[in-house]
């Protein structure tokens, strides 16, 4: 494993040659020597912006198959290796630092090679790493182990498998194991080391120029075969792509330290494309992808992605972070066992109060003693995480069989250390009010709620037509569910029957459906309690006489006198005589079916005088109405 990390070191190195500072014009150059792009991308590069500010990184390497070296007869062949990095940092300054990473790896099941046998090893590679920097500390979390098929976690830890190791570690290596050991048994506990400024110094100071160095070295040494990088500058976008072996082979067995095995794979690295994003001429954002041959292995073809993007939002502390069992703490050496909150949030959590299944939603509640000693539960949520918190009382005491006023105080503190209060006043009392009854009559057919009718007996009139509702609302100062009797008795055709939805009755009469006549009903509403109330109600249906809409005198509408409740008509002596028209309407009949009498035989048209023209309309059921027109004929 350690060789295939060099080997993914090396191949960032090569992907890093792409930092520039250029001009950005629209142009296509094919660069034929290795110190042309040296010169042209490579000098003037300037990586502090990726240290400077928050930038995230992403990085996923997959192998169809790795196979170990095989040593005294033994070696390893992992299948669908998979290596993903993602990190967001913050290296502005010693006392901002920051960084959140994760690192995940996993496999197929493996296989074990002895004396030249493959079979299976029936495990396979599985967990992470998880590592923080946070409060000049720096904080590591190790899940990474041997899986089982259909595992999603490790069957044996990283612990375990050193222990199995044991034999192979060096003496000097054997101290740091054992606090390894100690803390990170599982996904819940970190180790702890201390995040030093001469730490913080060689990470920001002398990285830029290790990358600047390594890559110009490279290509001073010809490390690049050929050398002919397709280069595309257009806007803030520059685009490197090549297709071919990208490394030479001969200066990288000069170095020296590096495995054949390794040069082998690193040198067979090919269709490398790169995009690299820059604003103001400075380091923006980068996007890799590339496949390698490794011709070692029936020519199969890794995929490596590289993802870096500057000036992004640093996350939120991972919960994980916030909820772990035990944090130990490397210290020369010795694992010294320490319990510490790392989370910098200072926002406060929100708390809950719920008595007997009621939220408190204010500062005070009320509770009556027939209702026994109430459940009290105090939560809350972590602002930062997410998580659930259980609460508790926090100061004052509260008497539930005794009546009298209590102030107490509910808690709820989160990982942080933050803690939210509610006040409450509680107020115990007994219960000796009865239950609200209301009454609604919701007249539908206009589209109209007339005034509510309470605590005595009402008469209602209603029409035989009308489209009616009644809605009985029962409410209790203690009970959520009173217990409610009702005997609506009606005797109508068809009644919509009962619907209880919350504390509300509905009772529907459809039109046309209830028969005339006068009907009563009562309900009766009891709390848990024993609270009773009881209210009696009167509905009268009844069928009415027709209405006159309008009367036109040759057509002049007319107004009906508020006071005489007669039409007026004033007619000169000699105009002709005027025709006049009759609309009339009704609850039952339809308006043909209506039959209209004009009786004018008392009029005297061509005398003057005053005079009475008799208009009756009358429905189908015989139900009639009559109106006089008063016609006064003047000179």
């Amino acid at each position: 494993m350690k060789k295939f990390f060099s080997t993914v070191l090396l191949l960032l190195f090569s992907v890093l040659l792409v930092a520039c500072n250029d001009k950005k014009e629209e142009e296509e150059v094919v660069v034929p020597e290795p110190a042309e792009v040296s010169y042209k991308y490579i000098s003037n590069a300037d990586y502090t912006t990726i240290f400077g500010e928050t930038t995230k990184v992403n990085f996923d390497l997959a192998i169809p198959k790795v196979a170990t070296p095989v040593q005294n007869g033994m070696g390893m062949i992992i299948p669908n290796l998979k290596l993903s990095v993602e990190a967001t940092y913050n290296m502005a300054t010693y006392e901002s630092a920051e960084l959140h990473a994760r690192i995940n790896i996993s496999s197929d099941i493996m296989n074990m090679v002895f004396a030249g046998n493959e079979s299976s090893f029936g495990f396979k590679l599985i967990g992470g790493i998880d590592i923080y920097i946070k409060d000049s500390k720096s904080y590591v979390n190790t899940h990474v182990g041997l899986g089982s098929e259909g595992s999603t976690e490790p069957d044996m830890q990283l612990s375990s498998l050193m222990m199995f190791a044991g034999g192979f570690i060096p003496p000097e290596a054997k101290p740091l194991v054992d606090v390894i050991m100690t803390g990170l048994n599982n996904s819940k506990e970190y180790a702890q080391i201390d995040f030093s400024k001469d730490t913080f110094k060689a990470i920001k100071t002398l990285a830029p120029m290790g990358i600047t160095f390594a890559t110009q070295n490279l290509l001073k040494q010809e490390a690049i075969k050929d050398s002919n990088f397709n280069i595309k500058l257009e806007n803030d976008l520059m685009e490197i792509s090549k297709s071919a072996p990208v490394f030479n082979t001969e200066f990288l067995k000069n170095l020296g330290f590096i495995p054949e095995s390794i040069i082998n794979l690193i040198s067979s690295v090919q269709d490398i494309n790169i995009k690299l994003d820059n604003k103001d001429e400075t380091f923006n954002s980068l996007e890799l992808v590339s496949n390698v041959k490794i011709e070692a292995l029936a020519n199969e073809v890794a995929n490596l992605s590289l993802k870096i993007k500057t000036n992004v939002q640093m996350p939120s502390t991972p919960t994980d972070l916030d909820t772990y069992d035990k944090v130990y703490t490397l210290n020369s050496m010795n694992a010294v066992y320490k319990v510490i909150a790392i989370s910098t949030n200072k926002v406060l959590p929100s708390i809950n109060v719920n008595i007997d299944g009621k939220e408190v939603e204010g500062t005070e509640y009320t509770h009556y003693i027939e209702s026994g000693e109430p459940k009290v539960v105090v939560s809350g949520k972590d602002a930062a995480s997410g998580t659930d918190l259980v609460g508790s009382l926090d100061s004052g005491t509260v008497d539930w069989n005794t009546a009298g006023v209590y102030d107490v105080v509910y808690s709820v503190k989160d990982l942080a250390g933050n803690t939210q209060i509610k006040r409450v006043k509680i107020t115990v009392a007994v219960d000796d009010v009865e239950p609200s009854i209301s009454v609604f009559y919701v007249d539908r057919k206009n589209e109209k709620e007339y005034d509510q009718r309470t605590a005595e007996t009402r008469d209602y009139i209603i029409d035989k037509n009308t489209v009616f509702e009644i809605k009985l609302k029962i409410e209790d100062n203690a009970d959520k569910n009173p217990t409610i009797e009702s005997n609506i008795i009606f005797t109508p055709e068809k009644i919509n029957g009962v619907e209880q939805e919350s504390q509300t009755l509905e009772y529907v009469i459809f039109n046309g459906k209830t028969a005339l006549g006068t009907y009563k009903f009562s309900v009766k509403a009891t709390d848990q309690n024993g609270n009773v109330a009881e209210r009696e109600y009167t509905i009268i249906v009844k069928d009415e006489a027709p209405k006159i809409t309008q009367i036109l005198v040759d057509e002049v509408k007319l107004s009906e006198d508020k006071t005489t409740k007669k039409y007026k008509y004033e007619h000169k002596l000699n105009d002709t005589k005027p025709t006049i028209t009759i609309e009339a309407t009704d609850n039952i009949s339809e308006v043909g079916d209506l039959v209209i009498t004009q009786d004018g035989s008392k009029v005297e048209w061509d005398k003057v005088g005053t005079y009475e023209y008799k208009i009756t309309v009358a429905d189908e059921k015989g139900y009639t109405l009559e109106k006089i027109l008063e016609i006064t004929v003047v000179e």
